[in-house]
């Protein structure tokens, strides 16, 4: 067990947080069975990366854990870690992915406009001198469209907002404890501070939402061929420009993903 651990908040935020009941499950299993699954710190820093939780309730009931380290060059790249790891957990809902994209996008953009020499490229949503947008790049790799990496971006930076006064509600938004829309959510982000606390709250009163069934394998498949056909067009949109049979044939194309994706649905009811 080691007490030099340092916990960075920025890293704590982007791990995600147990309910209840998860922290209570995973108490009794670490009291019985021990910790048997290292935590993670950076090399040379010795900040927590991946355990928070497990560091947290092992020092309450004075259970041993080990450490290993991970050899990251910055802060963008223990930024990008953390995202990825906790991406590949099995527990996440559909909300907490969705947060770890957008927040991911939020971070690329930012490290992208300062290659390009802006370091103030927060807020720019495209830039233009590569051969891919970021949300077209994150896209690819999170086999979704880039209007759905950008949404996330936007979800995720109203549930910051919202974290800034009632941090408690983070949690319960991303876990899908609250019957709020994304829209409800953005528009409780967007009041002044004072209102913004009370209405935050508000969002977690009533019973949870009823979530949307789990894609099928055909809509996953469906979704993957629309991002690589928005990919490809806006890649020969930069570089070739669009004569009107290009066009023609994109319009096709996308009358095709309409037409799969209404049957990408009928196949729940098969």
């Amino acid at each position: 067990m080691d007490t030099a651990i340092k916990i960075d908040r920025g890293f704590a935020e982007l791990c995600r947080k147990l309910t209840p009941e998860e922290e209570s499950l995973l108490e009794s299993q670490l009291c019985d069975e021990g910790c048997r699954d290292a935590l993670v710190i950076w090399a040379g820093h010795d900040i927590l990366l991946d355990g928070h939780n497990r560091k947290r309730i092992c020092e309450r009931n004075g259970i041993e854990y080990k450490t290993t380290e991970a050899v990251l060059g910055n802060r963008e790249q223990a930024i990008e870690w953390i995202i990825t790891n906790q991406l590949g957990k099995r527990n996440l809902s559909e909300d907490e992915k969705s947060y770890l994209r957008g927040k991911r996008y939020q971070h690329e953009k930012r490290k992208r406009g300062a290659q390009d020499g802006n370091a103030n490229a927060k807020n720019e949503w495209e830039t233009v001198s590569h051969s891919f947008s970021t949300a077209e790049k994150l896209a690819g790799e999170y086999g979704v469209s880039d209007k759905t990496i950008k949404n996330d971006a936007k979800f995720a930076e109203a549930v910051d907002a919202i974290a800034e006064v009632a941090p408690e509600v983070k949690g319960e938004i991303l876990s899908g404890k609250t019957s709020a829309t994304r829209k409800e959510i953005k528009e409780v982000a967007d009041l002044p501070e004072p209102e913004r606390k009370e209405a935050a709250k508000n969002l977690v009163a009533s019973k949870p939402k009823d979530r949307a069934p789990a894609q099928t394998d055909v809509e996953k498949l469906v979704d993957r061929i629309e991002s690589l056909i928005e990919q490809v067009n806006a890649m020969a949109a930069r570089r070739m420009g669009h004569n009107d049979q290009s066009k023609e044939l994109v319009a096709h194309f996308k009358e095709s993903i309409k037409l799969a994706k209404a049957m990408g649905r009928s196949w729940r009811n098969v």
